[in-house]
C-alpha cells in the first residue's frame, strides 16, 4: 500500500525535514510515502473567532483537493482515538487487505481541522493529549507508518 501525508504548512526545521526524508526513504520498499504541503490560509494576528473558523474551512478545502475518491483517509485530530503502535499496524493491515491502494494522512494547521475533513475521514487519530505542531505531527506520522510496516511484517524495528 502507498502512503501520503497531506499537511498544512511547510517544514521549517531542518532536523524535521531530515527525519521525514529518512522515513520516506525507509518506506520505499513498503509502497512508499509522499508528502504534499498546502499553503496556510491567512488570518490576522488578532483574528476573530469567525476569521479563525474561515481559515480552518479554507485549509480543510485545500487539503481535500489532494484526496481522491478511493483514498483511505486518516485524519490527525486532537479529538481522535488514541492508537498504540499495534493499533496503527492493525488498521493499516486491514486497509491493505481490503484492497486500499493508498492511505492518506491529513494534518491540519494551527487552528485545527474542519468538519468536512472529519466527515471524509475513515478514522480520526490523536497523537496524544498534548498538542504538537503540525510539523512534529508530520514526523510522528511518518515514523508510525514505518513502525506499522515493520510490525506487520514481523521485522525488527531497532537495528
Amino acid at each position: 500500500m502507498k502512503y501520503r501525508i497531506v499537511a498544512v504548512g511547510k517544514i521549517k526545521a531542518g532536523y524535521l525535514r531530515e527525519g521525514i526524508a529518512e522515513y520516506t526513504k525507509r518506506l520505499r520498499p513498503y509502497g512508499g510515502l509522499t508528502v504534499v504541503e498546502v499553503a496556510e490560509a491567512y488570518s490576522p494576528e488578532r483574528a476573530s473567532a469567525a476569521e479563525i473558523a474561515a481559515r480552518v474551512e479554507e485549509e480543510g478545502a485545500r487539503l481535500l483537493r489532494h484526496v481522491k475518491p478511493d483514498d483511505h483517509v486518516l485524519l490527525l485530530d486532537i479529538g481522535g482515538a488514541l492508537w498504540t503502535s499495534p493499533d496503527w499496524a492493525a488498521h493499516l493491515a486491514e486497509a491493505a487487505t481490503a484492497g486500499v491502494g493508498e492511505a492518506v494522512f491529513l494534518i491540519g494547521g494551527a487552528f485545527g481541522v474542519s468538519e468536512a475533513l472529519r466527515r471524509r475521514a475513515a478514522a480520526r487519530i490523536s497523537l496524544g493529549r498534548v498538542t504538537y505542531t503540525h510539523q512534529i505531527a508530520r514526523f510522528l506520522v511518518a515514523e508510525q507508518v514505518y513502525r506499522a510496516e515493520k510490525i506487520n511484517r514481523h521485522e525488527p524495528y531497532h537495528w
